[in-house]
């Protein structure tokens, strides 16, 4: 009678971590797909040992599928953003920081003479007082959306840690790198 097939203790904690439809013990299935006859020790040895490329291959799709998961989890809100830094720039001590701005640009529609609508007061800045203040186009494109803040160690990979937010940030959202 032949033994249990008995799955390797590595392979049992990489399979928890899974998802179902990728999840397969190799030893087992070549033992379940072998007619009963066949089923001993050393032709189950022998087709384990055949397919051991296999098997390193699974395991290097495993790895792989889980880092497109992550990859995949990351986007532009600020947690996430935040998070995907931190994984790649300072993965021990999470050190990055991404804190928005007050500063909110709000759209102003100036409307036609023959439209129904009561006229706004537009002054400049240096009028001021209740009424609504037009900003300049140096004032609008000097706005910036967010501050990543990073410790003074990563000062070294700014290049990087630029390509990386503009991957994830927003189009036409302008940001600050501040190193503390």
């Amino acid at each position: 009678m032949a033994r249990p097939v008995v799955i390797p203790p590595h392979l049992v904690s990489l399979l928890v971590k899974v998802p179902v439809r990728y999840r397969f013990a190799l030893p087992t299935l070549v033992a379940g797909l072998l007619p009963r006859t066949l089923r001993k020790p050393r032709m189950l040895a022998y087709l384990n040992s055949l397919l051991a490329p296999l098997a390193s291959l699974y395991q290097v799709f495993i790895e792989f599928q889980a880092t497109v998961r992550r990859e995949l989890s990351y986007n532009g809100q600020t947690l996430a953003f935040q998070r995907a830094l931190n994984d790649r720039f300072d993965p021990v001590l999470a050190r990055i920081r991404i804190i928005n701005s007050d500063a909110v640009s709000v759209p102003v529609y100036i409307n036609f003479v023959r439209e129904p609508e009561s006229p706004k007061n537009i002054k400049s800045a240096r009028e001021a007082g209740p009424h609504l203040v037009l900003n300049s186009v140096a004032e609008e494109a000097s706005l910036i959306g967010f501050v990543v803040r990073c410790p003074a160690t990563l000062s070294g990979q700014e290049p990087a840690l630029k390509a990386r937010i503009d991957q994830l940030k927003l189009a036409l959202v302008k940001y600050r790198i501040q190193y503390v």
